[in-house]
């Protein structure tokens, strides 16, 4: 069966004067079982394709901002109150963002749950929780005749639960408000049935409407709350109201002509109010209420994948993976996802034009859910404690008892004599009136009654050992169930121990993996920086040879300039012409001058040599120009 979905618009708040434009003007609208958007949303707007312009939406119900809390409850919630009470799980959650009226809607405001129990106090805003419990307990109860005090009908049952995710924490609140602020812990396992269990929940078995509302006004009053930018008094964690209804009825069966068999039904409501989404740059929310706001997105993001996963027509299959244990919200909320439940999300938005990328986002939520199928069915446990094999058994059994006490019936009217190992039926020996008085008047009766009394008493001890066998049986049977179902509390347990052991060795896997990795990349880098070193390291050594080197190379120099002004002066005197310096000399001077320069470097010895180089080649070059002119002034004179 598909899940149910039903929008409900919040209207525009009265006093806009302290709002803004886009905060005053509304654009959302309902008609019939259609949501359509409208406005200035920009790309929430943009439908498949990138089509802008007014989107629609359809469900199963559609409230606009005119609508009363008594249309929400008669057109969404009184037929899944009807299921329920006929053995059926039903679920209803109210999802929106932050200050859109899901507290509103459920009923679960303190103050609202307080004012109904005020002499007088009118129903118009009473949300839908409380008019359920009205609703639950006028069906239940019935007069006394003689004092004309309500009470439970006889087989009926009734007990309630109130519970919060506050932060990934599971609080109770039932038990909170009976223990001074501290409850027992809370753990939620599954049963070898695939069945959700919530252990260490208090309870309260509950007899009237007021009971049931005073454990929720109670509750409320614990509940975590907060102020924000958008809310006064923001709902700062998820509630989920329960209450569990067992009945014990009478089942007609035709097996074996039996009249009648003992039946139980046992249903649960839950109802959800979960927090509002939120975005940070418009709750303004900082510290405390920042952590709790991350902490509720987070949930609700999780509540999103599941929905996604369960919704999405091409991931159906029993192989699909459902991320129900991504938060406690979802594992607790399973059966009624896509397990045995019939299920109502009551879609809560806003009708400011300012929020409508929100209200876009919760209306394809909601599209998403309404895609999700459950397998709902009646709740019924046979009164029986035997095995159906037991059972077919021992009705086999009786029916050869019955079968025995005919035959032996037979032979007493007949008057024929009974062998005592021909008896072996277990049963009573139904004779009639006028057959017990033919056997008396027969005159071999007063001999045969000895042998008739042992018959019948052997039969009475057998039909006493047979009902001691089946009370022994159903005790086994007691037992064994008993026993199978502390095994699968130890096998869920270890198997939870187990999962979480993986997850641990799985992050310590993933730490090494990092720290090899780390440690590679530190070994590349250190090997880097060992050749950088290498390389600056023969660097310096060149740059020490290279400071070295300049000083004896500008020695030779200057002693070769020494030389070259003592040609110079020889070349100039009158008396004497000697012969010219040649110029190969001082090419090869040039040379071997050149050959022993340094390696060339970064370092300042190499530009200092370079330097001294150039002068020298500056004075050679000014050597020859004036050695050439020379040469031919000599010539000139010879």
């Amino acid at each position: 069966m598909p899940v149910k979905v039903a929008v409900r618009i919040r209207p525009l708040l009265s006093d806009s004067s302290t709002q803004l434009r886009a905060q005053s003007t509304s654009c959302v609208s309902a008609t019939g079982s259609a949501i359509t958007v409208s406005g200035s949303g920009g790309s929430a707007l943009d439908g498949p394709g990138g089509a802008s312009g007014p989107r629609s939406f359809t469900y199963d119900y559609a409230f606009g901002p005119d609508a009363a809390q008594t249309s929400v409850y008669d057109a969404a919630i009184s037929p899944l109150l009807g299921r329920f009470v006929e053995g059926y799980n039903v679920t209803v959650l109210a999802y929106g963002q932050t200050s859109s009226g899901k507290t509103y809607t459920m009923g679960t405001d303190a103050d609202d749950i307080a004012m109904l129990a005020q002499p007088g106090a009118g129903s118009t805003n009473t949300g839908i929780v409380p008019r359920a419990l009205q609703w639950l307990f006028a069906w239940a109860t019935t007069s006394d005749g003689e004092l004309g005090a309500p009470q439970l009908r006889p087989g009926v049952d009734v007990t309630v639960s109130f519970l919060e995710v506050y932060n990934e924490d599971l609080i109770d609140l039932v038990a909170r408000t009976q223990s001074h602020g501290v409850g027992p812990p809370i753990f939620v396992r599954e049963d070898a049935k695939g069945n959700i269990l919530w252990t260490g929940v208090r309870e309260v078995r509950v007899s009237s409407a007021a009971d049931a509302l005073d454990l929720l006004l109670r509750g409320s009053r614990e509940r975590q709350t907060g102020g924000t930018r958008m809310n006064e008094k923001s709902s700062r964690s998820h509630a989920i109201y329960s209450i569990s209804l067992t009945q014990t009825r009478l089942r007609s069966s035709d097996v074996d002509g039996k009249p009648h068999e003992p039946i139980r039904l046992h249903s649960k409501l839950h109802f959800v109010d979960l927090a509002g989404s939120e975005r940070l740059k418009k709750t303004h929310a900082v510290g405390e209420r920042q952590r709790e706001g991350i902490s509720i997105n987070t949930g609700l993001l999780a509540l999103g994948n599941v929905i996604s996963a369960l919704g999405d027509p091409n991931k159906r299959g029993p192989l699909v993976h459902v991320p129900y244990r991504e938060s406690k919200l979802t594992y607790m909320l399973r059966d009624s996802l896509g397990g045995n439940a019939q299920t109502l999300l009551i879609a809560c938005v806003s009708a400011a034009e300012a929020n409508t990328a929100e209200t876009v986002n919760t209306l394809q939520y909601a599209s998403r859910a309404r895609n999700i199928r459950n397998r709902g069915g009646v709740n019924m446990v046979s009164m029986s404690r035997a095995s159906p094999k037991e059972v077919e058994a021992l009705r086999a059994l009786v029916r050869k008892l019955k079968g025995d006490v005919s035959a032996l019936t037979e032979r007493l009217h007949s008057c024929e004599p009974v062998r005592d190992s021909q008896l072996i039926g277990s049963a009573d020996l139904p004779m009639r009136a006028g057959s017990s008085a033919r056997v008396l008047s027969s005159p071999a009766t007063p001999s045969r009654i000895p042998s008739m009394n042992t018959a019948v008493s052997t039969a009475m001890q057998r039909r006493a050992q047979f009902a001691e066998e089946l009370n022994a049986l159903k005790t086994r049977n007691m037992e064994l169930e008993a026993q199978l179902e502390n095994t699968n509390d130890n096998y869920t347990e270890l198997l939870l121990k187990f999962n979480d052991a993986c997850r641990d060795i799985e992050d310590h896997q993933n730490e090494g993996f990092a720290r090899d990795q780390k440690l590679r990349s530190r070994e590349q880098e250190l090997r880097r920086l060992t050749a950088h070193s290498r390389s600056e390291s023969r660097a310096v050594s060149a740059f020490g040879e290279a400071e070295s080197r300049p000083t004896s190379v500008a020695d030779t120099l200057r002693r070769r300039r020494s030389e070259m002004s003592t040609c110079e002066t020889e070349t100039d005197s009158p008396q004497s012409v000697p012969d010219l310096p040649d110029l190969s000399r001082l090419n090869s001077l040039r040379s071997s001058t050149v050959s022993s320069r340094p390696a060339r470097n970064d370092g300042p010895g190499a530009d200092e040599f370079d330097a001294i180089l150039e002068e020298y080649d500056t004075s050679v070059r000014s050597l020859e120009d004036e050695l050439k002119s020379s040469q031919s002034a000599v010539e000139a004179l010879r």
